[in-house]
């Protein structure tokens, strides 16, 4: 066996161990090894730094500016009250009609979801809609279920740090990762719709309980006098950031996407928070989120640019390619998207990810491009994350909605299995991964 693939398989298993222990951070497995790994096969620390500078340097000017700057853009305007404003006008129309108030749910998972952050598509509407699922005697888990298969259907944007991280794993152009994820969350999306109305069949209201007193479990954001970064008599300006900020990111695409981050989000702070204290606070609330993301995307990105230099990921590549007749190699992928809700039961999302690299090299050689590994993955990613007991967003869900992790999981997982595979079927049939 050639040493490189020896210590190449070593480092891999090293790493799987460590996640799935949960005993160390994320820096130990994705840095600490594959440099190990880069020293025992005769790189000297010097060469070792070279093997990494390029990705982490390649990462550090794209893909982190554009998070760091989309997160605090989106922190400022939520501060605001520009997303509460339309969550309590949407919250005020519902109806005592089960199918509506999931509707309302997915409604309102959408505005927020534009964020692309999986605790804030929590953190929004379970609050907001608890009390009509209470009042209703609607369960619990599906507010929480639908707030998870939405952030599916918004994965495509790439300000989400996840999917900004796949798409630096996979080499991927931002916006070309991003049209070619829309099919296969449009198909999530009509799932979802289609999960609303198969629950609202199965939760039929009893109009005659109907006082006709409908809860909102918000207040009216221009009553409230406790929050000193609401700025609603600037609602229609926001508005117009807000729209103006995707028009651009989608149709100027010439622009860097952090540029045109950088630009709103000047724009938002010198509108709402013209005084530096205020601005500066806009920052410290960011903070943590930015740096959760910068503390996984740089460590991963070390292991990337181990194995690319290395030779590892070309050597595993065709071994794999080898190890398979004719041309199955190329359904490996398939397979893995469709075994996530269960792998990700067991094993943290990330191992995945450190997958990608050898999932592209091996579209490579079949003709399958970046944009559509992305594809592959990145919607059944979130489907699957979102209900996985090793991912921290699903104990935000279940702590927000107060019910036991485990009937969650037992609930969403035959879900999420159904979802995912109907999504899978029909990205192969429509020809999204080129397969």
């Amino acid at each position: 066996m050639d040493m490189v693939m020896l210590v190449g398989i070593i480092m891999l298993l090293i790493i799987i161990v460590l996640l799935t222990s949960n005993k160390v951070y994320l820096t130990v497995p994705f840095t600490i090894v594959p440099l190990i790994a880069a020293l025992c096969l005769g790189y000297s620390p010097v060469e070792v730094m070279g093997l990494v500078a390029e990705s982490l340097s390649s990462t550090m000017s794209g893909t982190v500016m554009m998070i760091v700057f989309s997160m605090v853009f989106f922190r400022a305007l939520a501060e605001t009250g520009f997303f509460f404003f339309f969550l309590y006008q949407i919250v005020k129309l519902t109806k005592g009609n089960a199918t509506g108030i999931f509707l309302a749910t997915i409604v309102i998972c959408a505005i927020v979801g534009i964020t692309a952050s999986p605790s804030t598509i929590y953190i929004v509407p379970i609050p907001a809609m608890l009390a009509l699922y209470d009042r209703y005697h609607l369960d619990r888990k599906i507010l929480v279920f639908l707030c998870a298969m939405m952030m599916a259907v918004v994965s495509p944007l790439p300000w989400s740090s996840v999917t900004a991280l796949m798409e630096t794993a996979l080499k991927c152009d931002q916006y070309e990762g991003m049209y070619g994820s829309i099919p296969m969350a449009a198909v999530a999306f009509i799932c979802t719709v289609g999960c609303c109305f198969y629950f609202g069949k199965k939760y039929k209201i009893d109009k005659s309980e109907d006082s006709g007193v409908h809860e909102i479990a918000i207040p009216d954001p221009r009553t409230v006098t406790d929050k000193p970064f609401y700025r609603l008599n600037l609602l229609w300006v926001n508005l117009i950031l807000f729209v103006g900020c995707l028009a651009v990111l989608v149709f100027v695409r010439s622009l860097s996407s952090w540029f045109t981050f950088m630009v709103f989000l000047a724009l938002a702070l010198v509108i709402n928070y013209p005084k530096p204290d205020d601005a500066r606070q806009i920052y410290h609330m960011t903070a943590p989120a930015i740096f959760n993301y910068v503390a996984i995307v740089l460590p991963i990105q070390v292991l990337i640019g181990v194995m690319d230099n290395t030779g590892m990921t070309e050597i595993f590549v065709q071994a794999i390619i080898n190890a398979f007749p004719g041309g199955l190699a190329k359904y490996i992928g398939v397979v893995l998207a469709l075994l996530m809700p269960i792998v990700f039961y067991f094993v943290p999302y990330q191992l995945y990810i450190a997958m990608l690299p050898f999932i592209a090299g091996i579209g490579a050689e079949f003709g399958i491009s970046p944009a559509q590994i992305l594809a592959l993955f990145l919607v059944p990613h979130w489907i699957s994350k979102m209900s996985s007991p090793c991912v921290a967003q699903t104990y935000l869900g279940q702590g927000l909605a107060d019910f036991e992790i485990n009937d969650f999981v037992k609930f969403t997982t035959p879900l999420m299995l159904i979802t995912n595979t109907i999504c899978i079927i029909a990205g192969l049939v429509m020809g999204t991964f080129g397969i």
